[in-house]
């Protein structure tokens, strides 16, 4: 087990690298010049090219780019993002602020699409090519189809303004994650159960399926000691891919839903023009992302023997 976790470990490093590669690029790549916003920010609307010339040298934007990339490194090795240009407040300590609320909406998404994508998708394949798995695919496609932003004004129309039932905006209690989250987590839900219902089928056509029920094991325990069991491994693979596309997806339904997180802060970061935000945001949703993944290959880990048999 160790083995398997430290070697996984190694395997990430490069993938590290470029994520802080990436993060640090932007700071070249996006437009404008980080100079002139910190003196316009600090209230010289009007700035010279000499006062210009003078930040930059104190910002270290002269220097080489893999001189201001180790430096920046090292900074962020320590937890160190920068102070923002908007609000000249710490990047870390704002952004710290903020993941609880994304992790909240995004937790609550995850557990939502595999709680009802996994029982959907064993119910559809037990029940294949019937009423209950027709209707089940259609609506799975439809949850994938459906415009997330299109979907939160729907849901806030219906179930705030004429029902009143949930909030249509902010953070505190749980009727303030019923909403964005549904909205983030159908898309997950639609294509859990799809995948379910076809590695279930793939499955039970094996030939390990047919030796089990030839040895008298009743349908139940086949179905899902055995085949459940192999088939929820790629399901436990498209969770993990599912957890970033919902982080992604949050930067849109946070300013809908007016949820203070960080998917809302990098957008008032991009359009400030707020290079440390929208670095540190990079990094750090870049490094949640790597870690979904290295948690989803330990449980692979744990399900799959034939990992286990690799990696001894």
């Amino acid at each position: 087990m160790i083995k398997f976790i430290f070697k996984r470990l190694l395997a990430v490093i490069p993938v590290f690298f470029g994520i802080t590669v990436l993060a640090f690029s932007l700071t070249i790549i996006m437009p404008g010049d980080p100079a002139e916003i910190v003196l316009t920010a600090g209230g010289a609307y009007q700035p010279t090219e000499e006062q210009i010339e003078i930040k930059r040298k104190e910002m270290g934007l002269e220097d080489p780019f893999v001189v201001q990339y180790i430096r920046w490194i090292g900074n962020a090795i320590k937890g160190d993002f920068g102070i923002s240009l908007q609000t000249g407040m710490p990047v870390t300590q704002e952004l710290l602020e903020r993941v609880p609320r994304t992790f909240s909406l995004a937790g609550w998404s995850i557990i939502f699409s595999i709680c009802l994508g996994i029982p959907f998708g064993v119910i559809m394949a037990i029940k294949k090519y019937g009423f209950f798995d027709e209707a089940g695919s259609f609506f799975a496609i439809l949850f994938i189809s459906l415009p997330s932003f299109w979907l939160s004004i729907l849901l806030i129309g219906i179930f705030s303004e004429y029902l009143r039932l949930l909030p249509t905006s902010g953070f505190g209690t749980w009727q303030h994650l019923i909403l964005p989250g549904t909205v983030l987590s159908l898309s997950s839900i639609g294509s859990i159960a799809r995948l379910t219902r076809a590695e279930i089928l793939n499955h039970m056509g094996r030939e390990y399926i047919f030796t089990a029920r030839s040895k008298g094991i009743s349908e139940l325990k086949v179905f899902f000691v055995h085949a459940l069991k192999n088939a929820i491994l790629p399901v436990i693979a498209l969770i993990g891919n599912n957890f970033g596309a919902i982080l992604g997806g949050s930067v849109i339904i946070e300013n809908i839903f007016a949820v203070n997180g960080i998917g809302q802060y990098v957008v008032t970061a991009i359009s400030f023009r707020d290079f440390p935000a929208v670095s540190g945001y990079t990094a750090i949703t870049g490094t949640i992302y790597v870690f979904v993944h290295i948690v989803v290959d330990i449980l692979s880990y744990y399900v799959n023997p034939k990992l286990r048999e690799d990696a001894a």
